[in-house]
């Protein structure tokens, strides 16, 4: 199906407007404020009864009608001022029999799918509204549930990134072999050294006594006898014992608590070293994670897009054609526009129409487009912006001929 005939009066910036179309492609011609963007508003505002303006009324008129003409089909859409509010009513009648036809929304919504998916709009988003966009016309779910999945992911990574960068600071170069040993305890040497220190001060304070003793004896006469078994009863306790070595305890103390030093940092090397093979492991399974949540949200996307030649979805660019962001500021091409065009005409029913503003095309794209139009049967309103034509012009691509008007 595609339109025959359109007529518009008192709509946005139209008084009146009357267009044989006849299935044919159509260039919407003219300057700024000229109504391009009345014609093809008005004709999908009454398709589709959305994106309808606050004041669709023209000037100081208090009605307004729209009606398009698809083959064996009428749509009327009329506007009228009741007071400060705009009532609104729609009507579809059959153009073989006259017959009104009931429920005319639920009827169009049948004949014309979806006709809201417009290329350049598409283009112009940014990658994380146009993939929003893709899903909602084509209806696709499970994405937001993918990519919430996505950012848990990039969250738990960016978590274990900043850990093995902390634990890897802290990491030092350790001996295997010294970390499986025990740290001894310090405890039993260090009571020997005590006690060495304790009885070597007794030894020298024993010591010390006795010379005095041995003084005393040339001017302490009266108690030489005393004082003599006194000496010998030290010598003996003397030659009894011998001086410990608290030299040699005390290397030995310090050289223990260095080893268990050395055992210790080495342990704690290794439980680093452990910590960070963990966390090497934990991203390496994020990574897997990611990469299948990722291709299951492409397989989804792809569904919608396995027959556009080139086009495709980057996790990280978003929409690409031949390998470039599917984006007005990358590629302005004809390619671009017959690429938005082939997924709108995957959500279109009977009705085989499209829309976009080709001002910025040039006439080598127009030409493309237009001939992809007419091989897939499709019927196109382009919108041309000329600053030097005031008044609306509708220049009509002529099927057997497949000419463009020339901008």
């Amino acid at each position: 199906m595609k339109i025959e005939n359109v007529k518009i009066e008192n709509f946005k910036g139209i008084e009146s407007l009357g267009a044989d179309l006849g299935g044919r492609s159509v260039f919407v011609t003219g300057g700024n404020a000229s109504g391009k963007t009345s014609f093809i508003s008005a004709i999908y505002c009454a398709l589709t009864g959305k994106n309808m303006p606050p004041n669709p009324i023209k000037g100081t008129a208090r009605t307004a009608k729209i009606e398009v003409e698809i083959d064996d089909f009428a749509v009327e859409l009329e506007f009228k001022k009741k007071g400060k509010k705009i009532e609104k009513k729609l009507s579809l009648y059959s153009t073989v029999d006259g017959e009104k036809i009931e429920s005319p929304r639920a009827r169009l919504d049948q004949i014309i799918g979806t006709l809201e998916f417009d290329p350049f709009e598409f283009m112009r988003m940014q990658p994380t509204p146009q993939l929003n966009y893709f899903c909602k016309v084509f209806g696709i779910e499970g994405i937001d549930a993918l990519n919430m999945d996505i950012q848990e992911i990039n969250e738990v990574v960016a978590y274990e990134k900043k850990r093995l960068v902390s634990t890897s600071g802290q990491y030092k170069h350790f001996d295997p072999k010294t970390a499986e040993l025990e740290i001894q305890s310090l405890s039993k040497l260090n009571e020997q050294y005590l006690e060495s220190c304790a009885f070597n001060r007794l030894t020298a304070e024993v010591t010390e006594k006795a010379m005095i003793k041995v003084e005393q004896i040339e001017s302490l006469k009266l108690e030489l006898s005393t004082l003599e078994s006194e000496v010998k009863a030290g010598e003996v306790w003397l030659a009894k014992r011998e001086q410990k070595d608290e030299a040699s305890l005390k290397v030995k103390l310090e050289n223990l608590e260095e080893t268990n030093e050395e055992i210790k940092q080495a342990q704690e090397n290794k439980t680093l070293s452990d910590e960070i093979v963990k966390i090497e492991s934990t991203l390496e399974t994020a990574k897997t994670e990611k990469a299948a949540k990722i291709s299951e949200k492409k397989a989804l996307i792809s569904l919608h897009t396995k027959a556009i030649n080139g086009f495709d979805y980057d996790d990280a660019l978003g929409f690409t054609l031949d390998g470039l962001p599917f984006h007005v500021d990358q590629n302005n091409t004809a390619a671009q526009i017959v690429a938005g065009l082939k997924l709108g005409a995957g959500l279109l029913g009977d009705l085989k129409i499209a829309r976009f503003d080709g001002s910025l095309l040039d006439q080598e794209s127009l030409d493309s487009v237009s001939k992809f139009a007419e091989a897939e049967g499709l019927q196109l309103f382009v919108e041309l912006v000329d600053r030097n034509e005031k008044d609306l012009r509708l220049e009509f691509v002529e099927d057997s001929e497949n000419e463009t008007p020339k901008k």
